[in-house]
């Protein structure tokens, strides 16, 4: 039932108390932080664009807060385009954005993989019709200044971010989430984490290549970790790599790292660390790098040292990196499902504001450089 406010107008709102104490009062955190987060949550969820929406006395009986305390959500609301405030007229909600824009924050790191994402996206917002914004994220600059320079309003524009690592994700999220920003994280699961995710089916993958291996006959296969175990799919990967060899017994397969860090080169880490993977007496039949950049690097040792690909060593790739179909030998790997950025786009910006992690399946793509285990 709407409620009857001034002027005969139906105001819509659910129940008669706003039950601020059920988010609790955060220490460490603003009560008007609080405030606006609440509001923010029942504005999305109850209200309609155009709805009419409390007034600051309301919200002060209703909540128990203060006026400036209140005063200032609103304003911050009315910033982010949710709210517009009119003297003499009231509050309304504002939902309908004119314009719908994309944007994608990821690290300043020459990767290809974020770069076929980036385009990818991009790609799929200018069928849309859609405004892209690239945002890049630097080693000597916070999360914090990054948030800063998004170039339009929660309302117009919502947000992707991936190739981070866990403790950086967190921030991304804590920081776009308080300015209202709606967001999916593209990458591996991260335990407990509160928003969005589109992710592969890092488990299923493993698994798809190291069968694929095993039915050709490899047992010394190495893999090689070339990126930093704190970005969230690589470190599933590395996981969901050793429960395979241990439910198979691959007592001949090892785990090798690069150690590698955050903003290093991932393709130069796997092309320096070739000369010892094959230097310890345990000459390996397939080599399976965790990033498509770390399988060209192999590539190229591999190739400079006249190492025959497949006929003495296997090379199997996690990433489907544009190109890998036009070296040679054309690369056996894992593709992503050829739908997962239409699906993210749709989960970006359709009408259900809670946070959902959807899996996508991997597909395997056997090409050439992968063959039966040499004698």
């Amino acid at each position: 039932m709407g409620k009857e406010i001034g002027g005969g107008e139906k105001w819509n709102t659910p129940g008669s108390v706003i039950p601020l104490d059920k988010i609790g009062r955060r220490i460490g955190q603003p009560l008007h932080v609080q405030v606006r987060q609440m509001l923010r949550d029942l504005i999305r969820s109850s209200f309609k664009d155009g709805d009419r929406f409390y007034s600051e006395r309301e919200l002060i009986e209703r909540m128990g807060v203060s006026q400036p305390t209140v005063r200032r959500a609103l304003l911050e609301l009315a910033s982010e385009g949710l709210l517009e405030r009119g003297v003499g007229r009231g509050t309304f909600v504002r939902l309908a954005a004119e314009k719908r824009s994309v944007g994608v924050l990821v690290p300043d790191v020459d990767s290809p993989v974020v770069l076929s994402t980036v385009r990818s996206l991009a790609a799929c917002s200018s069928e849309r019709n859609y405004g892209f914004y690239l945002y890049y994220l630097r080693f000597d600059r916070s999360i914090e200044e990054a948030c800063k320079a998004l170039r339009h309003s929660p309302r117009e524009e919502r947000l992707f971010f991936f190739g981070t690592s866990i403790q950086d994700a967190w921030s991304l999220y804590e920081n776009l989430d308080a300015r209202g920003y709606r967001t999916i994280r593209l990458g591996g699961y991260i335990p407990g984490y509160p928003g969005s995710c589109v992710q592969e089916d890092v488990e299923a993958g493993v698994q798809m290549a190291v069968e694929h291996l095993t039915e050709l006959g490899h047992e010394r296969i190495v893999f090689l970790v070339n990126e930093p175990v704190a970005l969230p799919t690589i470190g599933l990967r590395v996981e969901a790599i050793q429960r395979q060899i241990e439910a198979r017994k691959l007592t001949r397969a090892r785990i090798v790292y690069c150690d590698v860090h955050p903003w290093d080169n991932s393709y130069k880490a796997a092309y320096e660390k070739m000369s010892e993977v094959l230097s310890t007496g345990t000459d390996p039949t397939a080599i399976c790098p965790v990033s498509g950049a770390g399988t060209w690097g192999a590539l190229r040792y591999l190739t400079e040292h006249r190492i025959r690909v497949p006929a003495q060593i296997s090379l199997f790739s996690f990433d489907d990196l544009p190109g890998s179909d036009r070296v040679y030998p054309t690369l056996t790997r894992l593709a992503s499902h050829p739908d997962l950025i239409n699906r993210a786009m749709d989960t970006l910006w359709d009408s259900n504001p809670q946070p959902r992690s959807i899996a996508v399946p991997l597909r395997l793509l056997v090409r050439e450089s992968t063959g039966p285990a040499a004698k």
